[in-house]
């Protein structure tokens, strides 16, 4: 019964993401096209012994009811599709239409549960191709007018226009003319060549939240498409489009059957899922249809045009539309029935107790082409699991004690996603075992097909994650007792726990003193913000601060300088962050595969231009892969054993801030091209060519000097040297991160930057920017807010010798800079010279009859205001001490003195 619970508490987490879909097969887009475009109508056939109809798209929704009983389909049986739709999780559901008791119903069926079948019109013909080396669609399609498709601007600032062409009025609002900025999100609605045949997209996106259209150049907009949401296009080139296998002017050209270059006649529609650009040609890469078979190639853009594509209404006879309304009635009469069930159980899954998804029990692929997550069972004893798709990989072990971890003759796991390798199958699967003292571990990896066998029934992921522990109010102070959190910790605690009382807070002793973790951390260079901040925030100590040119000295690049001993003591104080926002830079590291997923994944990504993007590799094997950025960071977290959202969010802050990437992943820097760094790992600041860019880049492709052995690997094998493909430097990065600073103890983000573990203490910091941890913190929340709430561990620091009084937040003040830069006597000579740092000492040797001397100087603060200068009147004998009052913006004075000596 253990077993069971605890299985279920793995399923909520992998289902809501697309962790649970894997990739969409390459027939997926012209499969879709035949099932909705085709004359003809589509029928469900349920391909399970009893499947729950509800009354909307989600297992969230109560079962339809009709004359007060639950509405089912059973196996074999048909329905009539009325349309599809998503739910909120991703999965994919039938709207649906049959006789139940007699009486006509509609409702949703989850589509795992239904194999799709074709009545097609007895008269409808098959459209044949004549052309031996001109390939249209074998799918007739409706060409619409209208459509829309989503696509960003990719250049600083892109004027808008009210028509096609650079002679047209720019586009104005609020009688100001439409600049979109880079990564601006537009929809395209159209198109249209110039009276220069330059084509320009006519889009819709909004503005100060008002909607405008307009034209802007088709060269600087990307459209965002890809396996899953793609883009129709029309050949329009006169001679046809010739297709190639990779996207270059010298790429060869893609064979038919009998080894002659395709060409796509005129007016054939493709499906586009990719976009690149090289050089100053665009290329789609595109679906599309040849003797039943569907291939895909690369098109030069100019060679198409967008179009849109529906289903053909005029095959809809006046029965259909009759029972459409009828259809509308019984929704309305069925939701009135379901109030009054709304009580009743739902911990069944949306099939039926064996959870049949084909006709036969072994059946791993739904309707749609997709694996479908089930349950599976071991057909080995002392089975190991790998960190990769891969025999050469890491088996999966304990950190402390080495020992791997094994899977037992029969036991139950879920199957999460299949993947292909060479001619075997793997399969990415959620494991419950028990480590060398008896602690239960979930965990995730890889086995080969020979050691598993699938069930064909679904994971049910109707319910919430059972491996929650809820602390009452006393067990949580109990817990806070035994952790010894000091008690000006508590009360941020206890305010944390009431609104998620399944989180975790282990106190973690540092053993350090506070005034001299603090000295440690202010150290000049150390620990850098944006010059923009106030004077409060940034040092003006020796090599921080230019005093002469009232200079704040950069660090990295030329805007980042030393934080200030009070910004320190902010950030370091833990007590400033144990809040809903910043609460997370304390969350311990390790991978989870419970509740980490691709859709929490997804949305860190969010504003990045790895949301729901995919790549394409080539794996060590030789084969071509395509790969998601989600997916890919949720392997990396397999592979390393970091959180995914960890690594995602760190991604994001490093190479992907702006809605665009930086060149270290662009592959296509001067002298290190095909090379990529996500992390910036390598990159330090320095004066040489390319700078810190440059030196990441070379990491990237050299790696470390490190002679450490992690298992039978060098530690560049480790961290997959070369980054030559996004795969490899996603996850070799991961590694190269946990080898380096997780399993050295700093397995928070406040550690990684504030290194205050045994090992090379106040070094060995990830991170310079001092408010890192609390960016990373409100990146995750935000992930985080898409989940339900899990059982998250945070180690929280404690120093010895704290102040009683929180660090306060630094307040901004008024520049302290009360500096001379110059200081001179006209006609006299200063000795010694005059040095802006030094007051006192000075002096000017005049004649006997000499009644006055004039003084010029200069502030180093413009905000500074000097007096004492101009003319100064002698003493008629001796010594006259002339003092020059400096008053600084804030009000502090600096007094400089000269003493003037007459001759004789």
């Amino acid at each position: 019964m253990l077993k069971k619970i605890l299985i279920k508490s793995i399923m909520i987490a992998f289902m809501l993401g697309v962790f649970c879909g894997g990739l969409p097969s390459k027939e997926a887009d012209i499969n879709k096209i035949e099932a909705v475009y085709a004359a003809e109508k589509k029928m469900a056939v349920c391909t399970a012994e009893k499947l729950r109809i509800r009354t909307d798209a989600g297992i969230n929704f109560p079962q339809l009811t009709s004359n007060g009983n639950k509405v089912y389909l059973l196996l074999n049986e048909k329905a009539e599709v009325k349309g599809e739709k998503t739910a909120a999780n991703g999965q994919k559901w039938y709207k649906v239409t049959f006789k139940f008791n007699g009486k006509k119903v509609t409702g949703f069926a989850l589509s795992d549960f239904i194999k799709i079948q074709a009545e097609k019109d007895k008269t409808e013909k098959k459209e044949e191709n004549n052309s031996k080396n001109n390939i249209s669609s074998d799918v007739k399609l409706k060409e619409v007018p209208k459509y829309s498709y989503k696509a960003e601007v990719k250049i600083k600032g892109l004027r808008l226009r009210t028509d096609a062409g650079t002679d047209k009025a720019q586009y104005k609002l609020d009688n100001q003319g439409v600049v979109l900025p880079n990564g601006q999100a537009v929809n395209i609605i159209g198109e249209k060549n110039d009276s220069k045949k330059a084509k320009w997209y006519k889009i819709s996106t909004k503005i100060n939240k008002k909607t405008v259209k307009g034209y802007v150049l088709g060269e600087y907009v990307k459209l965002l498409v890809d396996k899953k949401n793609f883009a129709y296009a029309k050949v329009t080139a006169k001679k046809g489009a010739a297709i190639k296998v990779k996207a270059n002017s010298k790429g060869k050209a893609l064979k038919d059957s009998k080894g002659k270059d395709v060409v796509l006649k005129k007016d054939t529609i493709v499906s586009i899922f990719y976009e690149i650009t090289l050089g100053k040609i665009k290329y789609f890469k595109a679906s599309f249809s040849m003797g039943g078979k569907e291939l895909t190639g690369y098109l030069v853009a100019d060679t198409v045009k967008f179009v849109g594509v529906a289903e053909d209404e005029a095959e809809k006879d006046d029965s259909e539309q009759e029972t459409d309304d009828s259809n509308q009635n019984e929704d309305e009469d069925s939701s009135e029935d379901d109030e009054e069930n709304d009580d009743e159980s739902e911990d069944e899954d949306d099939g039926n107790g064996s959870g049949v998804i084909g006709n036969n029990n072994n059946n791993k692929i739904n309707n749609s082409g997709q694996f479908v997550a089930q349950k599976a069972y071991i057909t080995s004893d002392k089975v190991e699991i790998y960190n990769e798709r891969d025999y050469k990989s890491d088996i999966l072990k304990e950190i402390d004690t080495g020992i791997s971890y094994k899977l037992s003759m029969n036991q139950e796991v879920i199957a999460r996603k299949q993947y292909t390798v060479g001619n075997e199958k793997w399969y990415l699967i959620t494991y419950i075992v028990n480590d060398s003292t008896g602690k239960q571990v979930i965990g995730a990896g890889f086995i080969p097909e020979k050691f598993i066998k699938l069930s064909g029934e679904p994971v049910d992921d109707s319910t919430g994650s059972s491996n929650k522990k809820k602390l009452s109010d006393k067990k949580f102070e109990e817990s806070l007792a035994e952790q010894r959190f000091p008690e000006d910790y508590k009360p941020f605690l206890r305010e944390l726990h009431k609104a998620h009382p399944y989180w975790h807070f282990e106190a973690r002793h540092l053993g350090l003193d506070w005034e001299y973790a603090v000295e440690k951390e202010s150290v000049v260079g150390l620990n850098l913000l944006h010059n923009s901040k106030n004077y409060a925030w940034k040092s003006m100590e020796e090599k921080a601060y230019d005093w002469v040119n009232d200079a704040f000295i950069a660090y990295d690049g030329s805007g980042w300088v030393t934080a200030s001993n009070k910004a320190v003591r902010y950030y370091m104080d833990p007590r400033n962050f144990l809040n809903e926002d910043y609460i997370y830079q304390f969350e311990l590291l390790s991978f989870k595969p419970e509740y980490h997923t691709e859709k929490g994944i997804e949305a860190i990504l969010s504003g990045s231009p790895m949301k729901d993007t995919f790549f394409d590799y080539i794996a060590s094997d030789g084969t071509k892969n395509t790969m998601s950025y989600a997916e890919t960071f949720l392997l990396a977290g397999i592979y390393s054993g970091v959180s995914p959202y960890h690594l995602a969010s760190r991604v994001k802050q490093e190479v992907a801030g702006g809605g665009k990437f930086s060149s270290s992943v662009t592959g296509t820097v001067a002298g290190h091209e095909g090379y990529y760094n996500f992390y910036n790992i390598g990159a330090y600041n320095n004066t040489a060519p390319g700078g810190a860019v440059a030196s990441g880049l070379k990491f990237a492709a050299n790696g470390s000097l490190s002679k450490t052995m992690i298992g039978s690997k060098s530690f560049n094998e480790f961290i997959k040297i070369p980054w030559n493909n996004r795969y490899d430097a996603i996850l070799g990065g991961a590694a190269y991160i946990v080898n380096n600073y997780i399993l050295r103890g700093q397995n928070t983000p406040y550690l990684e930057k504030f290194n205050f573990t045994d090992k090379n203490t106040f070094s060995h910091q990830y991170m310079a920017a001092i408010f890192s941890p609390g960016s990373e913190s409100l990146i995750t929340k935000k992930a985080y807010a898409e989940l339900m709430d899990e059982p998250l561990v945070f180690s929280i620091p404690v120093f010895e010798n704290m102040p009683v009084e929180i660090s306060a937040i630094p307040e901004d003040i008024l520049s302290p800079n009360n500096w001379l830069s110059s200081l001179k006597a006209t006609g006299y000579s200063i000795t010694p010279t005059f040095k802006p740092s030094v007051t006192e000492g000075y002096s000017i040797v005049v004649g006997r009859d000499v009644e006055f001397i004039e003084l010029t100087g200069k502030t180093a603060s413009k905000k500074a205001v000097v007096t004492g200068l101009g003319q100064i009147r002698l003493a008629p004998s001796g010594l006259t001490e002339v003092q020059v009052e400096v008053v600084a913006e804030n009000g502090d004075i600096r007094t400089y003195k000269i003493k003037v000596a007459k001759e004789g």
